[in-house]
């Protein structure tokens, strides 16, 4: 039988936590949990629950934390924060000189390869299909890169991503790049 699930059910999510500013008190009684258990998810001794992880992307209004739960939870399927030691973290310019030049890596190893993803799936070669997942890899250096950007950049200027992708989905629908 195949695994339908999509969410993890529980995940440690204690540097989420730890980078939000709202007292470990507040934050309970947002999440109708104990202060105790707050501490704990904080600390990494207890995990959160994928029905309090909800609740909290409900009312913790922060990008950076959406977007380390999120990853989280949905087992890597989404981009996590990117907050190593070669990612300036207060240089709004450096971040977007970051994602400009992953998207032109992406965006060259596309154009040398258009005869290759052209082709059929089936007739590819060992190599051909390594070269795909390359290419794929530098895609999904770029859209990490460019999800994060666009979470320091909105975080700067007091967005969201959930505000601006909701905002934006009206055109999305408009382009039909989405059903209804």
């Amino acid at each position: 039988m195949m695994n339908t699930q999509v969410l993890e059910q529980s995940a440690y999510v204690a540097d989420a936590l730890k980078m939000i500013d709202i007292p470990q008190k507040a934050l309970a009684a947002d999440l109708n949990m104990s202060r105790s258990q707050v501490g704990h998810m904080t600390t990494g001794r207890r995990s959160m629950s994928v029905d309090v992880a909800e609740k909290s992307m409900q009312v913790i209004n922060d990008s950076e934390y959406t977007t380390i739960v999120a990853n989280a939870f949905t087992g890597g399927a989404t981009p996590p924060l990117f907050n190593g030691i070669n990612i300036e973290q207060n240089n709004r310019l450096a971040f977007v000189i970051n994602v400009l030049n992953e998207r032109q890596e992406a965006t060259t190893i596309l154009k040398e390869n258009l005869a290759l993803l052209a082709k059929p799936v089936e007739v590819l070669t060992l190599e051909e299909k390594q070269t795909i997942k390359e290419i794929l890899l530098e895609w999904a250096d770029s859209n990490a890169m460019s999800y994060n950007g666009l979470v320091k950049l909105a975080s700067s200027y007091g967005y969201t991503v959930k505000q601006l992708f909701r905002e934006r989905s009206k055109y999305w629908f408009s382009m039909k790049w989405l059903r209804k």
